[in-house]
């Protein structure tokens, strides 16, 4: 099998503009652009910002994620997600705070189960749901220690 000359963009794969990663035990080498790698990289991107991408077209291809990865992995447009946030005033269903990590959206709370999107909730209380993994048991034990533990 010959190597690819192109990226999927289209992009020739050049010296210059080519990312090369080499995984030590398989020895499997992959490459991507750097153009895209700029896009789609994330932290690749801020360290090494690719000159031309205008800002608007870096916001519109993070858009395009965003609304992709909602649709792929929860069934729901971003619209449907800029719905519930103005819904729920841009704070968490449970504790009904702003979210608290930076750069961070409120998550989307689903049933692993059926795969029903419920609401959204900010970073922590979807950790302490995912780390009770939804028993309701766990939960209301949870605050039963803490009323235990309270001081009156």
């Amino acid at each position: 099998m010959s190597k690819r000359t192109h990226c999927v963009q289209g992009h020739e794969f050049t010296p210059e503009n080519t990312y090369v990663y080499t995984y030590k035990k398989s020895g499997y080498t992959k490459r991507w652009c750097k153009r895209c790698r700029g896009i789609n990289g994330g932290a690749a991107y801020h360290r090494n910002p690719i000159k031309d991408w205008s800002e608007e077209e870096v916001k519109q291809r993070h858009e395009y994620e965003r609304g992709s990865r909602l649709l792929r992995t929860y069934g729901i447009s971003a619209e449907q997600y800029d719905l519930m946030f103005a819904k729920q005033g841009g704070l968490c269903a449970i504790c009904h705070q702003p979210e608290r990590t930076k750069k961070k959206k409120l998550s989307v709370d689903h049933n692993h189960k059926t795969q029903i999107v419920r609401k959204l909730l900010c970073h922590h209380c979807n950790s302490l749901l995912g780390h009770a993994e939804d028993k309701i048991e766990t939960l209301q034990s949870a605050i039963q220690y803490i009323k235990d533990w309270s001081t009156p």
